[in-house]
């Protein structure tokens, strides 16, 4: 049975924005994490254990800004960083504003409204439950 022209196309690219943004969020998040690390471990005689970690920070970021350039090249260059710290505030909200939903709320839509200004869309709600629901 041909269902052309019945049914919506689902647009897995622009389902998966959330996911996207937390993968940023996280590979920040692991970035900031090895830089912490290479500070903890550090010692005048030997470094050899803090150079690793800030090589995997470095990774980390390149990873970040190539995943980026090639899921929201288009941004404007206003709104470049602020998706990347949207991202991390996410992940960081997720972990610290346990139990406080009126506090994760309102941070939840200031980042919808600052990542939704940059990306051009509403993610005021799940947007790829929104957008596998209406498919």
């Amino acid at each position: 049975m041909d269902n052309e022209g019945t049914q919506k196309t689902f647009d897995h690219g622009k389902a998966g924005v959330a996911d996207k943004l937390l993968l940023i969020g996280q590979l920040e998040h692991g970035r900031n994490h090895c830089v912490r690390s290479a500070a903890s471990v550090w010692r005048e005689d030997d470094d050899s254990e803090s150079r690793q970690y800030l090589i995997w920070a470095k990774r980390f970021q390149e990873i970040r800004r190539e995943y980026m350039r090639k899921h929201f090249g288009e941004l404007k260059e206003s709104d470049w960083c602020l998706l990347k710290v949207c991202a991390s505030l996410r992940q960081l909200a997720y972990e610290v504003c346990e139990g406080d939903v009126e506090e994760l709320k309102e941070i939840e839509d200031l980042i919808d409204e600052v990542a939704g200004n940059a990306l051009g869309m509403d993610l005021s709600s799940c947007i790829s439950c929104r957008e596998d629901k209406d498919a």
